[in-house]
């Protein structure tokens, strides 16, 4: 199984920055080196902003589940339920930087908010938007 990457790539790992040899002829036909750069910091660039890893949680009766993980081979997290809507996940691999916490109980009115980041564990709370109560509810994690 895998674990989180250890770093982003950079522009570097897309290669040098490319310098036409020559004029384009056809620019419907080839690609000039300016158009090859700006695609490269582009894709470069998603790195960035793309999670390392999607994470649905399911919770219920007291009970913390997995329900699925994007990469799939990622090592599966271990859960934690602490009590009524607080989960603790903690994620093999480097330390995350940033996470975000999404609820997925539509229609129920109940919202996630990321408690504590602290090494690798990662704690949840899923409440009742009306009341401000906790309350358990399936929630999508986000780790960056």
């Amino acid at each position: 199984m895998a674990t989180l990457p250890t770093s982003r790539p950079s522009v570097d790992t897309y290669g040098p920055s490319l310098v036409n040899d020559q004029p384009v002829a056809d620019r419907t036909r080839e690609l000039d080196a300016t158009s090859w750069n700006a695609m490269r910091d582009d894709v470069a660039a998603m790195g960035a902003v793309v999670p390392f890893a999607v994470l649905r949680i399911d919770v219920s009766g007291g009970v913390a589940a997995l329900g699925a993980k994007l990469p799939s081979a990622l090592t599966s997290p271990t859960l934690t339920y602490v009590g009524t809507g607080n989960v603790k996940v903690t994620i093999s691999g480097p330390v995350p930087v940033v996470a975000s916490a999404c609820a997925i109980n539509v229609g129920a009115n109940v919202a996630a908010r990321i408690v504590s980041i602290s090494g690798q564990d990662i704690t949840i709370q899923t409440f009742a938007t009306v009341t401000g109560t906790a309350t358990d509810a399936p929630f999508v994690l986000l780790v960056f």
